[in-house]
């Protein structure tokens, strides 16, 4: 019988606590609507010095790296051109990327 009282209480609290989700892009990137207004060259077209607070990938521990930045040099509805630059071991560091733009899958209500 306690098993029982144990099973349906159990269940009960699994149903009862809300779920964890991740967001990811769900929201307005992904909304029919909003498909025609978004342009990915005219977000990264500024001048603006960036520093870096957070990041979607993990940087090493030790890594002796701060004051991460980024500039931004070359904007085009292709793709874009810019720079990572950082103090590594007291040093001036310098990394150049390239990037491409693709477009992703269009949602429609």
């Amino acid at each position: 019988m306690g098993f029982f009282i144990c099973t349906t209480l159990a269940f009960t609290c699994a149903l009862l606590v809300p779920q964890a989700q991740a967001e990811g892009v769900g929201r307005m990137a992904m909304d029919g609507n909003y498909y025609e207004f978004q342009d990915i060259a005219r977000a990264f077209n500024f001048t603006t010095f960036l520093w870096l607070y957070g990041s979607n990938y993990k940087i090493p521990k030790p890594s002796n790296i701060k004051c991460i930045s980024v500039k931004i040099s070359e904007v085009s509805e292709h793709g874009m051109n810019f720079s990572s630059e950082f103090i590594q071991n007291n040093a001036s560091r310098t990394l150049n990327y390239s990037g491409i733009f693709y477009n992703s899958w269009n949602v429609t209500n």
